[in-house]
């Protein structure tokens, strides 16, 4: 066996050890765990996606946007709806690029995500997608946050930009989550390397792609 299937074999035997305390049917599990895999495919694909985010040229953000939903979809296949996966979405304050519908029942299966989904309450994630050729500043954290408070999906979105972020602008997503005045709003800004590690976790599974988004959660909240 090689170093690859065991990592992903360490990850499964962990996660039934989960599922079994928390006394989860396996049969359930089971049953999911292997409609991700044909999902997910093998490595192949996540190279391919790799390649499809690569290529978009920077300044182009409908194609690196479209790029980064098929992304999304892969990676969170697991807890989010794809078939219902959009972009333009209309709200009151303007069009969001990507909504990923939350999969609640998918809780007891991943329960990794009920922090979240407790705290954040969690209906849909909503994305910005920014491909522009400089670091994003806090313009784009005031907007997806604006986003979250009118949209009546709860309170945890992402924003991804090609190039990185601004200092400021990771103060001010440090803020959200931080501040009273927000009410624990959490946006996560994630590059564009932040999102091909995504592609690579997900050929672990959705537990590793998960261990990541908390490294990056870590991460921000450590700017405070």
């Amino acid at each position: 066996m090689g170093r690859r299937q065991e990592r992903i074999c360490s990850n499964k035997v962990r996660r039934i050890r989960d599922l079994l305390a928390k006394g989860v049917d396996l049969a359930a599990f089971l049953a999911e765990d292997t409609s991700e895999l044909l999902l997910k495919g093998s490595t192949p694909r996540a190279t391919k996606l790799q390649r499809m985010l690569d290529e978009c040229p920077e300044g182009r953000g409908a194609k690196y946007e479209e790029a980064t939903l098929a992304t999304l979809k892969v990676c969170l296949a697991g807890i989010v709806d794809t078939v219902r996966a959009r972009q333009h979405v209309p709200i009151k304050s303007g069009f969001c690029d990507i909504e990923l519908p939350f999969r609640q029942e998918r809780l007891c299966i991943h329960p990794y995500w009920s922090p979240w989904h407790s705290k954040y309450d969690i209906r849909s994630i909503l994305t910005e997608v920014k491909n522009e050729r400089k670091p994003v500043g806090p313009y784009a954290i005031r907007q997806i946050r604006m986003y979250l408070e009118d949209a009546n999906r709860g309170r945890f979105g992402m924003i991804i930009s090609r190039n990185g972020f601004t200092k400021n602008a990771m103060v001010a997503a440090c803020d959200c989550a931080t501040s009273r005045r927000d009410g624990d709003i959490l946006i996560l800004p994630l590059c564009h390397d932040d999102l091909k590690e995504l592609v690579r976790r997900s050929d672990q599974g959705l537990c590793s792609v998960t261990d990541f988004l908390c490294e990056k959660e870590r991460d921000l909240l450590q700017i405070a």
